[in-house]
């Protein structure tokens, strides 16, 4: 089976920190209207998520997937946590489309919505359901979903083979 590697991405990082940028120019111009209801606690209670806001933005615009070594790996970001299962444990690959309700950006966990379970989104409504054969699901968002569930289905057959 051949390694599968792919990074989504559906914001650019530049205008993410051009966001976050853009409201803290708006906070400063504030403070420097000599406002008194602007005091030191307010702020930094509003600087300190404006300057998170834009990381934040960063890390969950991209997600990260992997097939290799038996096991389906993702990942938000540049070097955020990651989760990964067996290819073995995995019982049926699809295709999701994803809405108001179970996409958007990060992970949902709407056990209501029509797919249940988790979803890993960037998003860019459209990615792969993945069932297990403990009956869990979660969907991962991803610009390539033929081809990722293509590749999943490849690494089961070859799975049930050996």
């Amino acid at each position: 089976m051949e390694k599968y590697r792919h990074t989504s991405v559906s914001c650019s990082p530049g205008l993410a920190l051009a966001l976050g940028a853009g409201l803290g120019a708006l906070i400063a111009a504030l403070v420097a209207s000599g406002q008194e209801e602007f005091t030191v606690l307010s702020v930094m209670l509003c600087t300190i998520p404006v300057a998170l806001f834009p990381l934040i933005i960063v890390w969950i615009t991209a997600l990260n997937v992997e097939v290799d070594g038996g096991r389906l790996r993702w990942r938000f970001g540049y070097g955020g946590p990651g989760w990964s299962v067996a290819v073995a444990d995995i019982q049926r690959v699809g295709d999701i489309q994803f809405n108001g309700l179970n996409g958007g950006i990060g992970i949902r966990g709407l056990p209501w919505a029509r797919f249940g379970g988790f979803n890993y989104c960037v998003g860019l409504r459209q990615g792969v359901q993945v069932e297990l054969r403990n009956g869990r699901q979660f969907g991962i968002e991803t610009d390539e979903p033929k081809t990722l569930a293509f590749v999943l289905r490849e690494a089961m057959k070859a799975t049930e083979q050996n």
